[in-house]
């Protein structure tokens, strides 16, 4: 999300290089739900209009609850009302993993 460019694979910018990763395809997607973002269901939209992977809910609830454990651990920074949200979503996707 955060890549310029002209076409496939030719970079011509990049925005906000901080912390920076390569990681999975879906790991920004955690960001569309939160706060205000289920209020305009961007990540239902996104998930509607772009191929996402099987597991995707489970795998976008776990980088939430990563993000934020991740913040705290850096800088000290506890958001109780995010954590919760991030926290009940994560155990919510656990229940859906069938056991065996």
């Amino acid at each position: 999300m955060n890549f310029m460019t002209k076409k496939p694979f030719e970079l011509v910018g990049f925005i906000d290089p901080l912390d920076s990763m390569y990681a999975d395809r879906e790991y920004e997607l955690f960001q569309l739900s939160n706060l205000t973002g289920n209020a305009f269901k961007l990540y239902e939209t996104y998930k509607s209009k772009y191929p996402v992977s099987k597991k995707c809910d489970l795998k976008c609830a776990f980088y939430a609850l990563f993000h934020e454990l991740n913040c705290y651990l850096r800088n000290g920074t506890y958001t109780g009302v995010i954590m919760f949200l991030a926290v009940r979503r994560a155990k919510k996707q656990l229940k859906t993993i069938p056991t065996e």
